[in-house]
């Protein structure tokens, strides 16, 4: 939605993609997902992401002792927030 949204040249091309009435082919897929990062949709889908992370994370590193469950799971979201495929 943010990538539709941008107000880029990427974000209209996006649009005119999905508008389309029939199915996207694997080359239309690819270019989807290209103008996605293009206009910023990745960018901005790692920034949200991130926001809940970062505070459990806060509150996780403020508690006594440091607990190993939330560790582990704050390293699983950290991964899960950061991957590149």
């Amino acid at each position: 939605m943010a990538a539709l949204h941008s107000g880029t040249a990427a974000g209209s091309r996006l649009a005119d993609i999905y508008r389309r009435p029939a199915p996207m082919d694997d080359a239309e897929v690819a270019l989807a997902a290209r103008l996605v990062e293009e206009a910023g949709g990745r960018r901005w889908a790692e920034h949200e992401a991130a926001k809940p992370v970062g505070a459990r994370q806060s509150r996780a590193t403020r508690s006594r002792p440091p607990p190993r469950s939330p560790r582990g799971l704050l390293t699983l979201a950290e991964l899960i927030t950061h991957r590149d495929r």
